[in-house]
């Protein structure tokens, strides 16, 4: 794991009400359109534990959509079960690294929106 995790971002998770992680857990059910929810919505919007979850959620489906395509729909046996507790981690209110593309999200400083809120 990369030296720099979503643990050093300090996202504040002590007073979390949970619509934060309802919509948080929904965004990995929902794909792009839970994450578009996520990102646009203006309840949502100046919120870092929402909007971290949205970024990566965002790069976790568009990853397994280019992995699915290329394993002609293999993929969505892991998919699936990896969706499902990514939504749970999320609704028990954790900050956690989904393996490969949050390393990527934050040396590509994909997550700069996040940092900015904090």
């Amino acid at each position: 794991m990369d030296s720099e995790s979503n643990q050093s971002l300090n996202i504040p998770v002590d007073n979390l009400v949970e619509n934060d992680k309802i919509f948080a857990a929904l965004a990995y059910f929902f794909g792009l359109i839970g994450c578009a929810l996520a990102i646009l919505l203006e309840d949502t919007k100046d919120k870092p534990y929402i909007q971290l979850h949205a970024t990566q959620v965002l790069a976790f489906h568009l990853a397994f959509l280019v992995i699915n395509m290329l394993t002609c729909g293999a993929a969505v046996l892991i998919y699936i079960p990896l969706s499902f507790w990514h939504a749970y981690r999320a609704y028990q209110g954790e900050v956690f690294d989904i393996p490969v593309i949050t390393p990527w999200l934050l040396k590509s400083e994909h997550i700069d929106r996040v940092k900015k809120l904090l």
